[in-house]
């Protein structure tokens, strides 16, 4: 993965578009760094999903700003790790 520094954070991005933010200090938690992921279909049934397996939502579905990049929306795994989920436009 590719590096790229934005100032206090960083991100890494896969080849597919998913990507982590990191900053110094990060651990595996709700405070560690966040893991970004595309969902297969939306947020909302994502959501479901999130949910159904012991996970929670912490951040509704948002629309990016950016012109033409979708939405996002954070849950906490069933371990306590921050995902960011992102849909398509």
């Amino acid at each position: 993965m590719q590096e790229i520094d934005c100032g206090t954070e960083k991100t890494a991005c896969f080849p597919t578009g998913e990507g982590v933010f990191f900053k110094e200090g990060d651990k595996p938690s709700e405070n560690g760094i966040t893991i970004h992921l595309s969902v297969p279909d939306n947020i909302e049934q994502a959501s479901v999903r999130v949910q159904e397996n012991g996970g929670k939502m912490i951040f509704p579905k948002t629309k990016i700003e950016v012109e033409g990049r979708g939405f996002f929306a954070l849950c906490l795994d069933s371990e306590g790790n921050k995902i960011g989920l992102y849909e398509n436009p």
